[in-house]
């Protein structure tokens, strides 16, 4: 489906840990066995469609990645596996100049991004080939979940204004994939406008392409607090019994 189509993945890493309450960076808390960011990384790796892997990280943790990273091609290389291009970047002042310093490393022939968060350790396969597929036939395409809580819309004074409708409501997760020129031609004009945001679609939304809706797994969890650490752990746990 991909033979000829290169596909690439920046993997957002600079998270601060600070919600974990702890001086070590989120990408490097242990989850069972290995660092979080040595998940992310392993679910791309089993990809055989990914050309080429982009880690973007804070200055002062670069060794530390790109000792990570060394590591992984001698392994990988040791067993006489194929293996994506892999490389490191120093990220920005936020998401939007971090990602951006991400795609000035991406390879010329590289057809579609994906980015996906270092703190999403449990992405699996059938996530990322389901986003695959959408951004081939969509260029733009973010992997979601259904909302199962109700949701209130809130006033400037903290009432409730009003309660959307739950079946159009999703919660947005990575990966988020698109045509490498049209999220190339977003961030620039992000950036040019000063726009921020939390997600890489907003751009692409605010460039004014529509962004095709992919089904996630509820599995597909962030690392934010302590609590998201345990759940991760409960979750491998059940996989794996």
């Amino acid at each position: 489906m991909y033979k000829h189509q290169k596909i690439a993945v920046i993997i957002p890493a600079a998270g601060s840990g600070r919600r974990m309450g702890t001086k070590e960076i989120k990408t490097f808390l242990k989850l069972k066995d290995k660092d979080l960011i040595q998940w992310t990384l392993e679910a791309f790796l089993q990809n055989d469609w990914v050309d080429q892997i982009v880690v973007v990280g804070r200055k002062q943790e670069q060794e530390r990645f790109e000792l990570l990273l060394e590591t992984v091609r001698v392994e990988k290389r040791s067993q006489g596996a194929a293996y994506p291009h892999m490389s490191f970047v120093v990220g920005g002042a936020d998401r939007v100049e971090s990602v951006h310093n991400g795609l000035s490393q991406l390879m010329e022939d590289i057809h579609f991004v994906m980015v996906h968060d270092g703190a999403r350790p449990l992405v699996t396969d059938d996530v990322i080939e389901r986003s695959l597929e959408d951004v081939l036939e969509h260029n733009a395409s973010v992997v979601c979940v259904p909302m199962k809580d109700t949701i209130k819309v809130a006033t400037d004074d903290h009432f409730v204004d009003y309660t959307p409708d739950r079946s159009r409501l999703f919660s947005i997760q990575t990966p988020q994939s698109f045509e490498r020129n049209l999220l190339l031609r977003a961030y620039e004009q992000g950036i040019l406008q000063g726009l921020s945001a939390t997600d890489d679609s907003g751009l692409v939304e605010a460039f004014g392409h529509p962004v095709k809706l992919t089904l996630g797994s509820y599995n597909n969890i962030k690392i934010t607090t302590p609590e998201d650490l345990l759940l991760a752990e409960r979750i491998l746990e059940r996989e794996n019994a």
